[in-house]
């Protein structure tokens, strides 16, 4: 990795995993397409777009969506978008530093999120995993298990 001389300092990489998987729920991943926002207070410093992810948690699936950038800025969360009405659970985020995990939220088929520009779409078969749809997430917990 270069160093950029004006500042003196080389950047970081940063690292998302958004996973979308529920053992009890089906249909958990989404045709929409998904911006992830590496943040720094309010302030965007790092971004990647994921087009439509059309799958689910079968076999061929790794189950998550993964997004990354470089940045000099101190990360300290991450906001998850999108921008349609085709839902995704969010069942859990982790995020890394440089290879660590500094960002920990949510737990393996526990309860999560939804994400729909349609606040109402958690309802059904997801009202055991969600309480309403939101079109963006922010996470910014700190890790909550040492490894």
């Amino acid at each position: 990795m270069a160093v950029d001389k004006t500042l003196g300092v080389a950047p970081l990489a940063y690292s998302a995993e958004i996973d979308f998987c529920h053992s009890s729920l089906l249909d958990t991943a989404t045709s929409s397409n998904i911006t992830v926002d590496f943040m720094a207070g309010n302030k965007t410093v790092g971004s990647q777009v994921i087009k439509g992810w059309v799958s689910d948690c079968a076999l061929t699936s790794k189950g998550y969506l993964t997004a990354k950038t470089y940045t000099d800025k101190p990360v300290d969360s991450i906001r998850v978008t999108t921008e349609g009405g085709d839902r995704m659970l969010i069942d859990q985020v982790q995020a890394y530093r440089d290879g660590r995990k500094f960002i920990w939220d949510g737990r393996n088929n526990g309860g999560g999120w939804c994400l729909s520009t349609d606040a109402n779409d958690y309802q059904g078969s997801w009202e055991s995993a969600a309480t309403r749809c939101s079109k963006s997430q922010k996470f910014s917990s700190p890790t909550r298990y040492t490894f």
